[in-house]
Order: structure tokens, then sequence, then C-alpha cells
């Protein structure tokens, strides 16, 4: 294939030296393609195996003490994490970041099963599936785990697009937007309602800055 969505396939000659930016994400005949634009300008489509092979494969992050398993759950967040956060305002850094602490990178039964990253439960407003699960709140300073009613996804797309709705429909979480915080690191002090737990906000930070999370949000 030459071309993707009319725009020519970039090749990976060289990439590796490049910074990539990444634009877009679509499949085509059963292939997943990534939109880049490198650093000397050359933009087009590029087979998203291909740049998991680069060294650019983890968007500008340092993923090296994961697992194999714990890093292939990361980079599938981070690209739905990029093109959600682009279209609503919110930091990729912290989509991502949240996520790896809602679900243990991805090992939860909550995202095994329901594909829920986020611990977002099933209110009265929610109209699709839901699962319950023993889940740990922070009650009196200390963790107990209690039976909930959670919001059930078909993918893990659809679990961020639902967080980013969430955060910017609320006004618990305004500063924590891309245009009210100079950086993800700022906005997660906007999070603290977020969960029960005291240290949350600073485990969000860690994450981010442990791992380079950052690189997400130039791109």
């Amino acid at each position: 294939m030459n071309q993707v969505g009319g725009t020519a396939v970039v090749a990976l000659s060289g990439l590796a030296n490049q910074r990539v930016s990444v634009l877009d994400f679509q499949t085509v005949s059963g292939v997943n393609w990534a939109k880049v634009c490198l650093a000397n300008g050359t933009a087009g489509w590029l087979d998203q195996r291909l740049l998991a092979k680069s060294a650019t494969n983890n968007f500008g992050m340092n993923l090296t003490a994961l697992s194999a398993t714990q890093r292939s759950f990361a980079l599938a967040v981070a690209q739905a994490a990029i093109k959600v956060g682009k279209q609503y305002g919110v930091y990729p850094s912290i989509i991502l970041a949240q996520a790896a602490g809602e679900t243990g990178w991805g090992t939860s039964k909550l995202a095994t099963a329901a594909n829920n990253l986020f611990g977002i439960k099933a209110d009265s407003t929610w109209q699709g599936a839901t699962y319950v699960v023993a889940s740990p709140e922070v009650e009196n300073g200390k963790t107990v785990m209690r039976n909930s009613t959670f919001r059930k996804y078909a993918t893990l797309k659809d679990s961020v697009a639902d967080y980013a709705l969430k955060l910017t429909g609320s006004v618990l979480y305004v500063k924590a937007l891309r245009g009210n915080s100079s950086n993800a690191i700022n906005a997660c002090q906007d999070l603290s309602e977020w969960a029960t737990d005291p240290h949350y906000v600073t485990t969000l930070q860690t994450r981010i800055k442990n791992y380079a999370m950052s690189a997400l949000d130039n791109l």
C-alpha cells in the first residue's frame, strides 16, 4: 500500500533518529496505521507495527521498566489518549497515568472484563452495560473492599472517551483541563476528588515523571 486516506505512506528509513509527532490513527484492511509528521517535515502514514519497532515506539516515554505486557497496554492506551486528548482538551499523560494506576497496567478484572480503565461507576445516568466487582475504597483511613456497579465498555477507546466526557463535564475537574493549567503535573492537583486515596494526586504526578508520560502531551 502506497497511500492511506490519500496520503503517502512514510518509509521507516531514518525514522529512528527523528522525533515523530503522531497526528491520528486509522485501520485500513485490517492494518493499523498511524498518521505521523517527522522532524524533517515529512508527513504521512506509518504502519503501527513499524512504529512499534522504531526507536520512537514509546512516543517519547520511558517504558523500559515495564514488562512487554505492560508496555503493550501503555501504548494501546496512549494511542487512544492522544486522539481523545486532542478532541476534549485533556492531557494524554494524565489519561495514561490514571489508566495505569486504576488498572495495574491493564491487569485488573475491571479492565480485562469490562474495558473500564478509570473505575467509573454506573450511576443513574448510565444507559449502557454494567459490571459488578469488588474494589478498594478508603474509609476512615483504612482500605476496604466494596462491591460496586461499574460501567462496561466495548473497547478501551470507549472507556477513554467516556473518561474525557466525565472530566470535561464536571466543575470538580475544571483546572485539570489543558486550557486551564500550564502542564500535566499542575493539572493533577485538580484530580484529588477522583479517588478516595489521599495520595492519589502525588502518585499520579510521580507516575507521569517516572515514565516521562508528558511526552504524549507534545504529540
